[in-house]
């Protein structure tokens, strides 16, 4: 999913990034971000997840 995002963003905005050096690097923010903070990180989680719907690899959504 992150790197989905960010070559979206690359997209959108006109730049030639790579993808996928941007998307491990998006995805180590994340760890360390968990890692940090992991009560505060589920809450967050478990409040998107009733907030919004989710759409899996398969298609099919998730909840």
């Amino acid at each position: 999913m992150v790197k989905g995002l960010v070559a979206t963003w690359s997209v959108a905005t006109g730049r030639e990034t790579d993808a996928d050096l941007l998307g491990a690097e998006a995805a180590k923010m994340v760890r360390e971000h968990v890692k940090r903070d992991a009560a505060k990180f589920q809450a967050c989680r478990e409040r998107s997840l009733k907030r919004y719907r989710f759409i899996n690899a398969e298609g099919t959504e998730e909840t």
